[in-house]
């Protein structure tokens, strides 16, 4: 289990080394204070990369809810539209361009 321990940001300048030992050895998360105010954290790079995975799977998790939403509304389209598909924007982009560049 990690220990969480605050410092304040001018003790923290004077006690980097040993900060940062207590970080990387001895299962600690510091938290840098300015003023008695939460500024920044120092997590060993272990909790760094396991943060990053959190990260990794909750984008891909987003990135799955997008794109089921995205199909959920097309069938509601293609529903509403008895089967018809919408046009392709990206042609109608490039008709619109052709129009408008005179070719």
């Amino acid at each position: 289990m990690q220990h969480l321990v605050t410092a304040g940001v001018a003790e923290a300048k004077n006690n980097l080394s040993t900060l940062i030992n207590s970080v990387a050895y001895g299962n600690r998360r510091i938290i840098l204070q300015s003023r008695g105010k939460p500024k920044a954290a120092v997590i060993s790079v272990e909790d760094l990369k396991k943060l990053e995975e959190l990260e990794q799977n909750v984008s891909r998790e987003n990135q799955l809810e997008i794109l089921n939403r995205a199909k959920m509304l097309q069938e509601k389209i293609l529903k509403r539209r008895n089967g018809k598909p919408l046009s392709d924007s990206s042609e109608l982009l490039h008709e619109l361009r052709k129009e408008r560049d005179g070719g």
